[in-house]
């Protein structure tokens, strides 16, 4: 049993739980109260993360096929991260309708798309299902930083 998947677990697993009670406190006018989509979202994460927890206190590893000294971390998902962590930060300031497709782009060809057409559909499509399903059916649409004025 190795400590820190213990512990990263049980962290995560108490934050998604109170993550799961402070959206249940939440509520405004809107037809789901505001509360559903959080409160499904760390209800999966906490009940993802107490199974995964409770198979590695019970002694089950979970299954690789390289030994410990295999594994390197490697460029792409440190690239992600701080893919990720800029699209985060600059956000509120650019907005999402410009800044979303460029994420997800890039995050595409990180991982090997190569095709400009596939990338230009899939990254302004998601991007744009995001925006409709978070503003009309969450009531929660993203920030638009430079976009507001004409959204």
């Amino acid at each position: 049993m190795d400590l820190t998947d213990v512990t990263t677990l049980g962290v995560l697993a108490a934050l998604s739980a109170i993550a799961f009670f402070m959206a249940g406190q939440y509520g405004d006018d809107t037809p789901s109260g505001g509360n559903v989509f959080p409160q499904l979202a760390s209800g999966v994460v906490c009940v993802t993360a107490c199974v995964s927890l409770i198979q590695r206190l019970r002694g089950k590893s979970p299954n690789t096929s390289a030994s410990d000294e295999d594994i390197k971390i490697t460029w792409k998902p440190v690239s992600v991260a701080l893919l990720t962590f800029g699209f985060l930060v600059l956000l509120p300031i650019i907005g999402y309708p410009l800044l979303a497709p460029l994420w997800l782009a890039a995050v595409m060809w990180i991982f090997g798309m190569r095709s400009v057409w596939i990338l230009g559909f899939v990254s302004i499509g998601l991007s744009a299902l995001a925006w409709i399903l978070l503003s009309r059916l969450a009531f929660a649409p993203p920030p638009a930083g430079l976009f507001e004025r004409f959204l």
